[in-house]
């Protein structure tokens, strides 16, 4: 869907690196999600973003996990999957000639 965006802009250049911020920060790359007051880190664990740094952390360091969080984790990324997919589509459906 950014890449896509390229068709109605100049340059992709500045989303890009927006996409690229916004990602680093919400996923835990720049500070773990664990450092966040409770609130925002009940925020950031739905989001998809926290699958690319947070979880595979979580499953290396913390040896308390059980079936049930993974399950969880499976879950939240299979939601985020399939609305990202779905507006993929949406965003990539040519109009409808009428």
């Amino acid at each position: 869907m950014i890449g896509l965006s390229s068709f109605y802009t100049e340059s992709i250049w500045g989303i890009s690196i927006t996409k690229d911020v916004v990602v680093a920060a919400l996923s835990g790359a720049l500070v773990p999600i664990n450092f966040f007051p409770d609130a925002i880190k009940a925020v950031l664990q739905v989001l998809p973003f926290q699958a690319i740094y947070n979880t595979p952390l979580q499953i290396i360091t913390s040896a308390s996990l059980t079936p049930t969080d993974y399950l969880r984790m499976l879950a939240v990324q299979l939601f985020w999957v399939v609305v990202l997919f779905g507006a993929s589509r949406l965003f990539t459906a040519a109009p409808s000639a009428s």
